[in-house]
């Protein structure tokens, strides 16, 4: 592992970028007490490529771009406790994968996308709160070990695809486009889209 340690609360500003070139690359808080780091992302700054960034132990408030563009390459999403803000941009590109792990995304005025070819993958139940989830093209926005994850007041411009034998729960308000498009892939398995409040 090559390491980037957000020990305390630490801010990315002025427009740069952190690239992340391996897949062992992490930004994290890895070595202190979990959940005393906390990155913020300003707008027009961003961290790119692939690897782990918050491993379970960092707060995550992210403004700007949080990219996965490897080709073949998981860009790791997993923040500590606290969970992560973002009202920036979650993308995924050049047939990479963006990977959400467990925790609370709050993303009032976010944009979470894939790209064509590329995918954000839902890995282990995250909850997805308010914004928009995008895809374009051949893109596609799936489940990985889902269960329990939730969208709650989210808009839907694209494709989500919930694999076999994961669930997804629908809180609040689904805005879907005219090309929007839920696929419950069940091969075999009880695969649920599961309808846990009044949903619109």
């Amino acid at each position: 592992f090559t390491d980037l340690r957000i020990e305390s609360a630490v801010t990315l500003t002025g427009g740069g970028s952190i690239l992340m070139e391996g897949a062992t690359a992490r930004v994290s808080d890895v070595t202190g007490i979990a959940d005393t780091g906390h990155l913020t992302i300003e707008a027009n700054s961003s961290i790119l490529g692939q690897g782990s960034i918050g491993t379970n132990r960092t707060q995550l408030t992210n403004h700007g771009t949080i990219q996965a563009n490897v080709d073949g390459g998981i860009l790791n999403v997993d923040p500590g406790a606290n969970g992560m803000v973002n009202d920036g941009l979650l993308d995924s590109t050049q047939l990479s994968t963006l990977r959400l792990h467990q925790g609370t995304y709050t993303n009032t005025n976010g944009t979470i996308r894939a790209q064509d070819g590329s995918s954000v993958e839902l890995f282990s139940g995250p909850s997805i709160v308010n914004g928009s989830l995008v895809t374009l093209g051949t893109g596609v926005i799936e489940t990985g070990n889902a269960t329990a994850g939730s969208l709650t007041d989210v808009s839907l411009d694209g494709f989500i695809r919930i694999n076999n034998a994961d669930n997804i729960q629908l809180i609040g308000t689904l805005t879907g486009t005219a090309t929007s498009e839920i696929l419950i892939g069940s091969t075999g398995s009880f695969t649920d889209l599961q309808i846990e409040s009044t949903v619109n």
